[in-house]
């Protein structure tokens, strides 16, 4: 099962996503959109999204992730 997620920055300046289980940090530009697509197999909890001083910080309870800004893949 494929679960997504979409973080839009309104600022004016770079936000963080931090995301855990991987110590990821994604910045994300002003005005774009970040979307996390969590896959799960085995690993099937609730994901937890909480603010930080940079931005979110995102537990995503799951086996493994892809993700996009603004449509365009990012490597990971």
């Amino acid at each position: 099962m494929v679960r997504s997620f979409r973080f839009r920055n309104p600022g004016t300046s770079e936000m963080t996503v931090w995301v855990d289980l991987w110590s990821d940090d994604i910045r994300i530009p002003p005005g774009s959109v970040l979307t996390i697509h969590t896959h799960h197999e085995h690993f099937n909890g609730t994901p937890t999204i909480q603010p930080t001083e940079t931005g979110l910080a995102f537990w995503a309870e799951c086996d493994g992730y892809e993700a996009d800004i603004d449509g365009k893949p990012l490597p990971l």
